[in-house]
């Protein structure tokens, strides 16, 4: 059977995820406090039992950050066409323009119907 991995490597593939998912963790409150935090404060990676990533461990966070931005875009860009066709039927005149096809089709529907 293949390793989850592709690589040859026995082991479980939850187990293996659950050590890149700690160790993405680690990194991210690492690179967070460096960024961020004060003169005052300083964590290593060592305080953080943390070991380094993989050059192919970085490689799918980037590309995984990529997508995530892509999506994120496309969202946006979604999000902003969906309000831009909503604020055009919000406007009184269509407003108005519905509530008189509303009556025409309602009187439509009451003297079919007789």
């Amino acid at each position: 059977m293949a390793s989850p991995t592709g690589r040859g490597e026995s082991g479980n593939g939850k187990d293996q995820t659950l050590e890149v998912g700690t160790a993405l963790l680690k990194d991210f409150i690492h690179e967070r406090v460096q960024r961020h935090g004060d003169s005052n404060t300083e964590v290593t990676r060592a305080q953080l039992g943390e070991r380094e990533l993989s050059e192919s461990e970085r490689k799918i966070v980037q590309q995984l950050g990529e997508m995530v931005r892509i999506l994120g875009q496309r969202l946006f860009r979604e999000q902003a066409a969906r309000d831009r066709i909503l604020s055009a039927f919000d406007t009184p005149t269509c407003q108005t323009l519905a509530v008189f096809l509303a009556g025409v089709l309602t009187t439509f529907l009451v003297t079919e119907g007789d």
